[in-house]
């Protein structure tokens, strides 16, 4: 059987960039601590979940029992098993019984089952870094301009936001100045969201007079880091869904090699 494993070197680097500035020793000695395919995966689970909090570590202990369930050898199940049960204080006799609960047809469910929609998930840091960036947008043309150079429309999450900024844009194109009544008015045939609008277009963002342009900087960059946390987080369960890593080889090495280029670039936005 094909036992693939997986270096994981120090900043995401590149293996050619990691032994011009390490050597080629330091590679050596990755090459020799490279993770088992099992070992990777839980690695991941380790970067989704905090384990310190008791409901993100029964969703932890979850997924890894998925894992091990997927493992030929009994062996490596007992050995994976009790070296989870010492890592999270869960009892071996708990996994195991998990894994046996994943057994039969109904155990491979559909990967797009178990995810929730993104917009459940957001921070409400980043909800509040988009309303701010609606915000400057609606006090002047030039904040507006600034902020065009580096957001566009489809890096909004939230929908609402996102529809509001593509009008602003299109009425900026024919005007040095939109009024919020204006706005609204162009957003008023959804009553659905209409208070949602409204909420969105009376949000006045919070700076000193002298320091607007930071605060849209450190808003912009929110935003981009959050689409590029948020693509990695999908790209990290769709590394997770892959079940048959014989025939999945070529397209798990392909994932992990565009994971590496976002963290790099996660990484650039700290």
């Amino acid at each position: 059987d094909v036992q693939p494993k997986i270096i994981l070197l120090q900043d995401d680097m590149d293996p050619d960039d990691f032994i011009n500035e390490f050597g080629l020793a330091a590679f050596e000695k990755a090459i020799d601590q490279a993770l088992h395919y099992f070992d990777f995966k839980v690695y991941l689970l380790r970067e989704k979940y905090d384990i310190s909090d008791p409901s993100q570590k029964i969703k932890f202990v979850k997924e890894v029992a998925n894992i091990l369930n997927r493992l030929k050898s009994k062996v490596e199940q007992d050995i994976y098993a009790d070296k989870i049960s010492k890592e999270t204080g869960v009892s071996k006799e708990a996994i195991n019984q998990e894994i046996g609960m994943n057994k039969g047809p109904k155990y491979r469910i559909k990967q797009a089952e178990k995810i929730q929609p993104v917009i459940d998930l957001l921070p409400k840091a980043y909800l509040r870094a988009e309303m701010d960036i609606i915000g400057f947008t609606l006090i002047s043309k030039d904040y507006f301009e600034k902020i065009r150079e580096f957001i566009q429309v489809d890096d909004f999450i939230d929908s609402e936001c996102k529809y509001c900024y593509l009008l602003i844009s299109d009425l900026y194109s024919t005007k040095d100045k939109v009024e919020k009544s204006a706005l609204l008015e162009e957003l008023k045939d959804d009553d659905k969201s209409l208070d949602r609008f409204k909420e969105i277009v009376n949000h006045i963002p919070r700076f000193e007079p002298d320091n607007e342009n930071k605060v849209i900087s450190d808003l912009i960059n929110t935003i981009k880091k959050s689409k590029l946390l948020r693509k990695r987080s999908n790209l990290l369960i769709e590394i997770q869904g892959i079940e048959n890593k014989e025939n999945d080889l070529d397209k798990f090495h392909s994932l992990i090699k565009e994971l590496t280029e976002l963290n790099k670039q996660i990484t650039a936005t700290d």
